[in-house]
């Protein structure tokens, strides 16, 4: 039987690794990506499901969510962090994804399907 996942598939998870972010990405539903948004109010790169989302680069070819971890991966270790979180342990650079109610990210309407940021990881003592 196949998973229906519903209209609503809400995803939210957070890691260090490429491994971790191939895992977790397929967990959105839209792939393959025809192409991407790059937030700049937020700092976050979107992945649209839809190839007639306004104002999106798209790629050669729609592709699976393994190249778009690999992409999202490289693009986030490349970005700029917000501040350090001030707690009792250590911190480490790493990412999350994200999508709001509807499996959307909002701001960007139905075209899209889930975000990527850098967040920190924090380890507490």
């Amino acid at each position: 039987m196949k998973d229906f996942l519903g209209d609503n598939p809400i995803v939210r998870v957070n890691g260090l690794s490429l491994e971790r972010l191939r895992y977790a990405l397929p967990l959105a539903s839209g792939f393959p990506a025809p192409g991407f948004i790059v937030d700049k109010e937020r700092g976050c790169l979107v992945f649209m499901k839809y190839d007639s989302a306004p104002g999106m680069t798209m790629f050669p070819t729609p592709l699976s969510a393994e190249r778009c971890a690999e992409i999202a991966f490289e693009w986030v270790s490349s970005q700029p962090y917000p501040n350090q979180p001030d707690h009792d342990g250590d911190n480490k650079k790493g990412w999350m994804i994200f999508n709001n109610e509807w499996g959307q990210v909002d701001g960007h309407g139905y075209h899209s399907f889930i975000a990527i940021c850098p967040t920190w990881i924090m380890f507490g003592k």
